[in-house]
């Protein structure tokens, strides 16, 4: 599962340069839906992008919470938050002093039509201010599981068998008032250390209660025959559609259209578990391997998908044609460079 929800990251952005309501931004491109904004469109792409921008966010905190439980349970809190600052840590620093800037190299010459190495350095510090990019999902991670860390373990065990019943009414509080007040789409922080405002107690409370499942022995109390909660695959994965097409009918900054927004995010994230659980029933290399460089496709990916997509901007194809090129030569080149890297011991204990 963490394998497939770095892949619809990597659609997701593979994505966001061919959909309708893309806008490049040339007076301060770091105000653009995404780094390369194609003229090619396509609206089926509006569809993933507004689908996958339900769940896959707060999938991903939920899984990362999954196994810290028993991690401070087996290195104690000290060595535990040394870890993870270094496994957070120093990826984050070597991102964003290397792999963010020049992902947003394309931007700078799509301005400037030209490239001045030290003007763009310039240009993308003090007017861009910095702009983070996607490992503002790292450092935000690592305050969480300071968050965690302060947690009483009782608290853990007390709700590992109730998380799911009460997720919804957490995430509503978490996500409802915020978002009313401030809007949905509201991202704020200082340079590197951006975060989506409204999102960020949602995100605390999804990876939350991944450590809370992780306190108990939640494959056994949700599944059974391979059924979440006892109702298969399809009844989630359908149901989270249904509940998708109804919000997006709806319109407004509502109430009601944004605790839509919370049940969709929950169904969504129980239908890609139930659907996995039931698809994956033995080990497969291909998944393994997958799932050992997901972390490190995470931090490279964008790199590769800005300049695949500015690669395509002049070629005369369609969009879906362009997105499937973007997406498949991204994780493929993304795939292949993690592996590489981590033949070497620091770095495969780092990724």
């Amino acid at each position: 599962m963490r394998s497939i929800v770095v892949v619809l990251v990597v659609a997701h952005h593979a994505a966001l340069a061919y959909t309708t309501f893309s806008v490049f931004d040339t007076a301060h491109y770091i105000n653009s839906t995404h780094p390369v904004v194609d003229n090619q469109r396509w609206k089926g792409l509006d569809v993933l992008v507004g689908y996958n921008d339900l769940f896959f966010m707060p999938l991903m905190f939920l899984i990362s919470g999954l196994f810290v439980y028993k991690a401070i349970a087996r290195k104690g809190k000290v060595l535990f938050f040394k870890d993870r600052l270094i496994r957070l840590g120093i990826p984050f620093i070597i991102a964003e002093l290397t792999i963010i800037p020049l992902s947003y190299l394309p931007s700078y010459y799509l301005v400037h039509h030209q490239i001045d190495l030290s003007d763009f350095l310039y240009d993308y510090i003090v007017n861009q201010y910095w702009p983070v990019g996607p490992p503002w999902f790292l450092w935000l991670l690592l305050v969480f599981n300071m968050v965690a860390l302060l947690m009483p373990a009782a608290w853990y065990r007390l709700v590992s068998k109730r998380v799911i019943w009460i997720l919804y009414p957490t995430s509503l509080v978490a996500y409802l008032p915020i978002t009313l007040w401030v809007g949905p789409y509201n991202w704020t922080g200082w340079m590197v250390f951006d975060f989506q405002l409204n999102r960020v107690f949602l995100y605390l409370v999804y990876y939350l209660a991944g450590v809370a499942m992780g306190a108990g022995s939640w494959e056994k109390e949700l599944f059974t025959n391979n059924k979440l909660l006892n109702k298969p695959w399809p009844v989630w994965v359908v149901s989270s559609v249904v509940l998708f097409v109804v919000s997006a009918s709806m319109r407004g900054n509502l109430p009601a259209t944004h605790s839509l927004f919370v049940l969709t995010c929950l169904i969504a994230c129980l239908g890609c578990m139930a659907f996995f659980k039931w698809i994956i029933q033995s080990e497969r290399n291909f998944w393994n391997n997958l799932s050992a460089n997901a972390y490190g496709i995470y931090l490279v990916h964008y790199f590769f998908i800005t300049w695949f997509q500015f690669a395509l901007l002049s070629i005369p194809i369609p969009a879906i044609v362009k997105f499937f090129i973007v997406l498949v030569f991204s994780l493929i080149a993304s795939w292949l460079i993690v592996n590489w890297i981590r033949m070497a011991t620091f770095f495969k204990k780092l990724l």
